[in-house]
């Protein structure tokens, strides 16, 4: 496939990122890809004095402690080589900042708050690394392994969608998927003319497709699709620094994952 040639999985030792950090484990092996996984622990900002100095670094070194504990027993399961880091700081930005410096093309997490609530906290680490990184993004709720048999994407027609087009034929080509088209309303004639152009490239390479046109509210209707057709991921594409459009914006991916609890790849464009 050689979609992805460095994946980061961020994990923090949660039933959530422990499937994500599967996939991450598969999608590494089935696309070759070297696997870096990272934990990120808070740095103490308190008075040390009121807790003994080695009490409060074992608390926080504990998660991460955890976390490389999961990530070498579900790597040597897979049979899957990984470089694990432990880092400290914010999340978010040690994440994005992370995968910036290390050059790594698909960052994998758990989906986290972002698929259980009904409106992302602004703390939410998935939340936050959407709107930031310049990085493509794999977000996975809490839900048995991917088993990629039917793919869809999102398109207006615009670059970014373009893009994703092309990940999202070449996932449902190594998969042998069926790939679900869907033209967003934000712009029906140039997204109808993207997807007859995805289904001729589509159809030179052996997969299957199936077009349908998203006229209502775009999160709604594409989690009620995924649902009724048993989507597994939904990819989109985003212009790199920017989820405020209307195929990709953090309300549409969070509402997506919480309706329908599918994974979402967002694809972003100028990496």
């Amino acid at each position: 496939m050689s979609l992805f040639k460095k994946i980061l999985a961020a994990v923090d030792g949660s039933a959530g990122s422990r499937t994500a950090f599967r996939e991450a484990c598969r999608l590494a092996r089935a696309e070759r890809a070297k696997l870096l996984a990272m934990c990120v622990a808070p740095r103490y900002e308190g008075d040390l004095r009121l807790f003994g100095a080695g009490d409060v670094g074992r608390l926080l070194e504990e998660p991460c402690a955890s976390a490389r504990r999961m990530v070498e027993g579900v790597s040597s399961a897979e049979g899957v080589d990984v470089a694990f880091y432990d880092e400290r700081g914010d999340p978010a930005p040690v994440i994005v900042d992370f995968a910036d410096r290390h050059d790594c093309d698909l960052v994998v997490m758990g989906a986290g708050r972002l698929a259980r609530r009904r409106w992302p906290l602004l703390a939410s680490v998935a939340a936050q690394t959407l709107r930031s990184s310049r990085r493509n993004l794999l977000l996975l709720p809490e839900r048995p392994e991917l088993e990629w048999q039917r793919v869809a994407l999102m398109t207006d027609g615009l670059p970014s969608s373009v893009s994703a087009g092309l990940v999202a034929i070449a996932l449902a080509r190594a998969y042998g998927a069926i790939l679900d088209i869907l033209p967003i309303p934000a712009s029906v004639e140039r997204g109808l003319e993207h997807a007859a152009e995805l289904e001729r490239m589509a159809g030179r390479v052996d997969v299957s497709v199936a077009r349908t046109v998203i006229a209502n509210t775009v999160d709604a209707a594409v989690a009620a699709l995924a649902k009724e057709r048993r989507v597994e991921i939904v990819i989109a594409g985003a212009p790199t620094g920017r989820t405020t459009g209307r195929t990709v914006s953090v309300r549409t991916v969070a509402s997506v994952l919480r309706r329908a609890q599918t994974a979402m790849l967002v694809v972003r464009t100028g990496n």
